[in-house]
């Protein structure tokens, strides 16, 4: 908001208090008389029901008498009874006059008191009468001597307090001729006050508003200089990262020139799409709901995912996304800044191929000392992936099992070559030298910080333990052998069984499945066992692909 605009706002206050000050004086005015009729016109209805009962309470009276005296009783009974009914409604007008009229108990009591002595006396009167409506006129005559006797100290009573009520009322009014005096002097003096209050207010509103614009000028320069800069951000951030922003529902609202060069889409092509026109297929779907999860509730997610680009190739983004939130806190879009590091996430994909190649020759190395070959070991562990997958183990998990299990039998370097490469059984001695190669295995690895080599150190020194607590070198069992050493158990003697070492003959297919079935819940794990005969196609397809002949390294 500028100077000119707040100028503007400020004269506007100024006349809106001006009006609406003489219009609150006037309204009070208004008020005033408005209050003044209506008490004015409380006083009149008072009176003017004070005038009926007492006409109503005479009529009653020369009723009665023309009833006794055998005149016209039907005719006299509906009347008297019709000015029994307007003497009840004017003396509930009469008590909603005194109450808006007076604040003193002491009168409505004085009320009460007339309203309940002139009832009984003209109830009384109209009981009387009822009761004569077969009487002779000589009864007639006798009851009109007693009544007059009996009635007269109703009829004084009722007298005397409905002249207290008729004092009190002229006097009420006078009263109120008086307080309205008072009450108009009272107002002007308000009116006077009032005013010198919106002068007043009107100098302090024009000091605050010179406050304010001096303050404007220094306020706007400085969000000039703000302004400039917080632009010099985004241009910083525009060129050096790939952005983003989406609705709440995930489409692309804005893109950056860096988005559409990574992605190779033109800014037509991705503005209201869903972001997963570059997201990739193979990207678990388990990430995409942590993100939104994250995002959802107002926190800040960050990660690394995999796109895809317009003509199908791939690049990587380390991404954070930001919920952006309006003045009530609430979630109003998302933007995303990403980094590409395609270029690392390649080169350490290179390197852990190349760590993964040096494993495995590792373990090639260690198989062709013992005259088997290399294909056992790539067999092996293309057995223990089937196996880790049916499992349901994360495929993490699976890629460091799958390198970590061509180690498995490292420890045959420190084997004498004359026990490897015996062609007998071996004596009770050498076969205790061929075990500890689990030994000699798990210490050449142990130690490692590497998550590979330390996971195939674990393999070396368990892969001969048995289910039942009968292998060894430690002689475990059951769950305290690791997973990845139960799996590699039965993949490396399945692949074992079948072929030919110095030492004996390969099995045939059909008993090398046997052993495996007669040695569930002995050597193997039960559960392993059941993967094993459910996924058996698996096995013989690796099996047969791989087979020493025909397995190109």
């Amino acid at each position: 908001m500028n100077i000119k605009q707040k100028i503007y706002i400020i004269t506007s206050i100024i006349v809106v208090t001006v009006f609406v000050a003489s219009q609150f004086i006037i309204h009070t005015a208004k008020k005033l008389d408005d209050s003044f009729i209506a008490y004015k016109d409380k006083a009149v209805k008072g009176k003017t029901a004070i005038l009926l009962i007492n006409k109503e309470v005479n009529y009653i009276s020369r009723s009665t008498r023309d009833i006794m005296l055998g005149n016209e009783y039907d005719n006299n009974i509906n009347k008297l009874k019709n000015s029994i009914d307007i003497i009840k409604y004017n003396y509930d007008q009469l008590e909603d006059s005194i109450k808006d009229t007076f604040d003193d108990k002491s009168k409505l009591l004085v009320l009460s008191l007339s309203k309940k002595s002139t009832l009984a006396f003209v109830d009384d009167a109209l009981s009387k009468m009822l009761s004569l409506k077969n009487a002779t006129n000589e009864e007639k005559y006798k009851m009109y001597k007693d009544y007059k006797v009996d009635a007269t100290p109703l009829a004084v009573k009722s007298r005397m307090y409905f002249k207290m009520i008729s004092k009190m009322k002229t006097k009420g009014f006078d009263d109120l001729t008086d307080q309205f005096h008072s009450d108009m002097k009272s107002q002007k003096n308000f009116i006077a006050i009032t005013t010198i209050m919106t002068i007043f207010s009107i100098i302090v509103i024009m000091m605050y508003s010179m406050r304010l614009i001096l303050n404007q000028m220094k306020t706007e320069s400085t969000l000039e200089d703000t302004e400039k800069l917080f632009h010099q951000y985004k241009d910083a951030i525009d060129i050096t990262n790939i952005v983003s922003k989406t609705d709440l529902k995930g489409n692309i609202t804005y893109v950056n020139d860096e988005f559409c060069k990574a992605s190779q889409y033109t800014r037509e092509e991705l503005i209201g799409k869903p972001h997963n026109i570059v997201r990739s297929k193979d990207l678990p779907k388990k990430i995409f709901e942590n993100l939104w999860d994250t995002i959802k509730s107002k926190q800040v997610w960050n990660g690394q995912v995999k796109n895809r680009k317009k003509d199908g190739s791939f690049y990587y983004v380390d991404t954070t996304i930001l919920p952006i939130m309006d003045k009530n806190n609430e979630i109003s879009e998302y933007i995303a800044i990403r980094k590409d590091i395609t270029d690392i996430v390649e080169l350490n994909l290179e390197l852990k191929n190349t760590q993964e190649e040096i494993l495995t020759r590792m373990g090639m190395i260690a198989e062709t000392r013992s005259e088997e070959t290399g294909y056992h070991v790539r067999r092996v562990a293309e057995y223990c992936k089937i196996i880790a997958t049916h499992l349901g183990i994360d495929k993490d998990d699976i890629d460091l099992l799958y390198s970590a299990s061509a180690l498995h039998d490292i420890g045959k370097v420190g084997i004498p070559d004359d026990i490897l490469h015996k062609a007998g059984k071996l004596t009770d001695v050498e076969f205790e030298i061929m075990k500890s190669h689990t030994t000699v295995g798990y210490h050449m690895l142990n130690g490692s910080k590497n998550k590979i080599v330390k996971t195939a150190s674990q393999i070396a020194y368990e892969h001969h333990e048995k289910w039942d607590g009968s292998g060894y070198p430690k002689g475990i069992k059951e769950e305290e052998i690791h997973i990845y050493s139960r799996i590699t158990a039965l993949a490396d003697v399945f692949d074992a069984l079948g072929e030919d070492r110095s030492y004996k003959k390969g099995w045939p297919l059909p008993d090398i499945i046997n052993f495996i079935n007669d040695q569930k819940g002995k050597h193997f794990d039960p559960e392993i066992v059941d993967i094993f005969n459910e996924h058996m196609q698996e096995f013989l397809y690796i099996r047969k692909k791989f087979r020493n002949k025909d397995f190109d390294q």
